[in-house]
């Protein structure tokens, strides 16, 4: 493998100087990504900025991947619902319980529904300080 160096000059207030595009900051794509202490991984769930998925953005994504769209590709209260029953308990379903769950603090992460569906299938949510995983 081989490496350049180049200068570059970027304002001491900016916050990320190792992209090479960091786009307008108006459109996102998010991932959620589960993976146990043992490294198995969950079935990643991909969001869209879109109204709705285009099966061209899916080809080729890993097995059992499901896919959403919010205005700004960001996880929202139904997006985090969904995939906390249909990816993280479904795929948890056969473990012994209770089942750790360790999160940041969204507020998105935390509806009624979700809490509800916690407390029935004995998931202990651990919530980490808003924010703090995006750099994990």
């Amino acid at each position: 493998m081989k490496f350049s160096r180049e200068l570059v000059l970027v304002p001491s207030d900016t916050k990320v100087k190792y992209e090479e595009n960091g786009g307008t900051g108006k459109s996102f794509t998010t991932a959620i990504i589960g993976v146990n202490a043992k490294g198995d991984i969950l079935p990643p769930l991909t969001v869209y900025a879109a109204k709705s998925v285009n099966h061209q953005w899916t080809e080729g994504g890993s097995p059992r991947s499901t896919y959403q769209c919010s205005k700004n590709g960001w996880i929202n209260d139904d997006i985090f619902g969904f995939w906390f029953l249909n990816v993280f308990v479904a795929e948890t379903i056969s473990l012994a319980r209770p089942v750790l769950l360790v999160l940041d603090g969204h507020r998105c992460h935390f509806t009624i529904q979700v809490i509800e569906a916690a407390k029935q299938h004995n998931i202990i949510i651990l919530c980490l300080p808003p924010h703090c995983t995006y750099g994990l």
